[in-house]
């Protein structure tokens, strides 16, 4: 049995999510391989597509004068003209032929991650493979967006071209079949309820795996308190985010609720991208996880203000650093922050959660890192999902 998981970039957080599926199955002796189409980290035990094209002089001239000659160039012209409206936009069609791959050949199983700009869903044929899709956002299931208040705001503007690329998406699932995972109720609710598949379809939950020996658990050290020139009598709030100043992650709240509490505990800021806010305390984009993991057991609590979100890595990672979370009830948070591991905000507005977190620094909430830790040893065990996924590539022809 030969796998073969595909994603777009070599970096984030849906490819985090899936290096760890994959480097599970690698160290339980699977045949499994890993194909990025971009390189932007050059990473061992990865393979990366070859995407050059040589296209003609005339197409590259068209690109200088603003007129885009390949898919990808397409799609650049239409996130800029979004500007920060839209997160993220993608179209279906992309510039690459996947079956031409010799990993793709030789594979049994294709495990789909996220794949915009690198699978065209218009011409793709699983060619009777075993086929799985694991969603890591809700864009499967939208037209060009990839969460719903984004796709909201697309369609007030073209309401005609994202039910289009919609159809478009039915007849990519009526004729590939793919088996579908989310890593969380919340998703799985929004797939069964986009119109896109049937309501009959099969999705299947399995939550993100982790390697639970190296997210762990520290003996309480005040080095890197010391270090960071904190003091011992402030709680300490740790932010964390691929890019701080991204909306869907909560941005604007982030903003004001350090503004409102500095003087009262210290934040940590982990993110590319830097608040317009003054703050001593922001530490950039950490790529180290012995790092990261050092900053979650020094945390006394994980702010998560996502508006929109399926299954946070920072949770997860949290979690299992027994470091309570704070979060809005919606997304993978609330299939998960209950049981004494976390703050669940009902409402999505400032008010409500400045209110969550200053009854928190008030000592309002308790909480006992083994048991948040315990749960996470339950939830998110790394051989619990490698056997989730093992039994769905061993169940019949899943692509018929």
């Amino acid at each position: 049995m030969k796998i073969l998981h595909i994603n777009t970039n070599d970096f984030g957080g849906a490819y985090n999510a899936a290096y760890r599926l994959y480097s599970s199955q690698r160290e339980f002796g699977l045949n499994t391989n890993f194909l990025c189409l971009r390189n932007h980290f050059n990473r061992e035990n990865i393979n990366y597509f070859n995407s050059k094209i040589d296209y003609p002089l005339y197409r590259k001239l068209l690109w200088k004068l603003g007129f885009p000659y390949t898919m990808e160039h397409k799609q650049i012209k239409i996130n800029k003209s979004f500007g920060k409206l839209v997160e993220k936009y993608s179209i279906l069609e992309t510039d690459y032929k996947i079956e031409e791959s010799e990993l793709f050949k030789q594979a049994d199983i294709i495990h789909f991650h996220w794949i915009n700009g690198f699978i065209d869903l218009t011409n793709f044929n699983s060619f009777k493979k075993k086929h799985i899709w694991t969603f890591h956002d809700m864009n499967p299931v939208l037209g060009g967006a990839h969460y719903e208040n984004d796709q909201k705001l697309i369609e007030n503007q073209n309401v005609t071209n994202e039910l289009l690329i919609k159809e478009k998406k039915k007849d990519f699932f009526k004729r590939n079949k793919p088996v579908v995972v989310t890593p969380s109720f919340w998703l799985k609710e929004k797939i069964l309820s986009s119109g896109i598949i049937d309501e009959s379809y099969q999705v299947n939950v399995i939550p993100y795996g982790i390697n639970l020996n190296k997210y762990n658990v520290h003996s309480e050290d005040h080095s890197l308190r010391h270090k960071l020139k904190l003091s011992n009598s402030k709680k300490i709030i740790l932010i964390i985010a691929e890019s701080i100043q991204n909306q869907r992650k909560g941005y604007h709240f982030i903003k004001e609720i350090i503004k409102q509490f500095s003087e009262q505990v210290h934040f940590l800021i982990v993110g590319a991208n830097t608040l317009e806010i003054s703050n001593d305390l922001n530490l950039g984009y950490i790529e180290d996880e012995e790092k990261l993991i050092d900053l979650y057991n020094l945390a006394d609590l994980v702010l998560l203000p996502s508006l929109e979100d399926n299954l946070p890595n920072v949770m997860v990672e949290s979690l299992s650093c027994g470091t309570p979370v704070l979060s809005f009830s919606n997304g993978g948070m609330k299939d998960h922050l209950k049981n004494g591991n976390g703050i669940l905000v009902d409402e999505i507005n400032y008010k409500s959660l400045a209110e969550s977190l200053e009854r928190f620094i008030c000592g309002y909430y308790e909480f006992r890192k083994n048991d948040i830790r315990a749960y996470a040893q339950r939830t998110f065990n790394k051989r619990l999902q490698l056997n989730s996924y093992l039994d769905l590539y061993n169940e019949g022809t899943l692509s018929e």
